[in-house]
């Protein structure tokens, strides 16, 4: 590995394991021992991280990883492959706002999780009350994973989510890229996908790449 693979490899990491999701180049050079100049002349090259539309404190530029999971873990992928095995067929919550603007986006999700040897299931709309409250608990207990597009903050979805995040369920944020969208700070730590309503093939790889990592370890991120 070449010097500059494995200084693109320590910032990664460095982003993977911050406790907070925005990063600038001089606070990883802290971690790291790598220049800030260096730093970011990596992640300005890197397809792993987007920049923040907005600067931080004093003007600096904010990074991020796309993914929370990122190419770090894949350069050992045959490990990740073997680590854990389990026959057991996960379900995969899926929550996404009930209108047609969000239909393509919930059958790619539904496929992919099929693909991968997953059980996709969906929340039906339920008439308001406690028993509508207690079919969403029950549906959320019952699941191992949970997946949910937070880009627009649906209500509905909101709430859901805020039930699964409760109840410690392992969970994966859909984020739309063209979308600008602030992520609650409750929910920055968990691992997101992001994806183009236009052009899902990216996401597609990714969230398969994700369902196919849980399942071989049986739900855990």
């Amino acid at each position: 590995m070449s010097k500059k693979q494995d200084n693109k490899k320590q910032i990664l990491q460095a982003l993977q394991n911050s406790p907070t999701r925005w990063r600038t180049a001089q606070g990883l050079a802290k971690d790291t021992g790598i220049a800030d100049t260096e730093i970011s002349r990596i992640l300005e090259q890197s397809r792993e991280v987007i920049r923040a539309k907005k600067s931080g404190s004093h003007g600096r530029v904010l990074y991020a990883l796309i993914e929370k999971r990122t190419i770090v873990n894949e350069l050992n992928e045959s490990e990740v492959d073997n680590e854990i095995s389990t026959d057991r067929s996960l379900t995969y919550l899926i929550l996404a706002p009930f209108d047609p603007s969000s239909q393509r986006l919930r059958d790619t999700v539904k496929h992919s999780v099929l693909a991968e040897g997953g059980k996709p299931d969906f929340l039906n709309n339920f008439a308001a009350g406690a028993s509508w409250v207690d079919e969403i608990l029950q549906r959320i207990r019952a699941s191992d994973v949970v997946i949910a597009d937070i880009t627009l903050k649906n209500p509905n979805v909101m709430f859901e989510l805020g039930i699964a995040h409760t109840v410690g369920k392992p969970l994966i944020l859909l984020v739309n890229e063209r979308i600008e969208s602030d992520i609650p700070s409750d929910l920055l730590g968990y691992q997101y996908l992001t994806y183009d309503a236009d052009n899902l093939s990216m996401f597609v790889e990714r969230l398969s790449r994700t369902v196919r990592h849980l399942q071989a370890r049986g739900g855990k991120i």
